[in-house]
């Protein structure tokens, strides 16, 4: 469950980050679009916000929040995605070493239980 919960609330980011996005690129300023897009994601960062009281009730944060990196080589994905990053293997290998530490962090917490 804190798997999801976690990564529910990277999903969360990425989908403020990508509508933050959208809201820059439209031609619309300060029209209803707009407004509409602010309030989005000011309802996804509340969402965001109310999922994570819920993981530090549950769990530990010195076991939560190690899995909040996966969200850097997301919005990676993402920017690929959107054309907006080209592919180079420096960004590689940082998101293969992002990747390794938060499974050697996860391994590492199981290993002492």
């Amino acid at each position: 469950m804190k798997y999801f919960l976690v990564s529910l609330t990277v999903a969360c980011t990425l989908f403020s980050a990508y509508l933050l996005n959208l809201g820059a690129k439209s031609s619309a300023s300060l029209g209803l679009a707009s407004a509409l897009v602010v309030l989005c994601v000011i309802a996804v960062n509340f969402s965001k916000f109310y999922i994570w009281g819920l993981i530090y009730r549950r769990y530990e944060i010195s076991e939560s929040y190690p899995i909040v990196a996966v969200f850097f080589p997301a919005i990676y994905l993402l920017a690929l995605l959107n054309g907006e990053a080209e592919l180079e293997m420096q960004k590689l290998f940082a998101i293969v070493l992002i990747i390794f530490g938060v499974l050697l962090l996860g391994r590492a917490k199981r290993a002492t239980e």
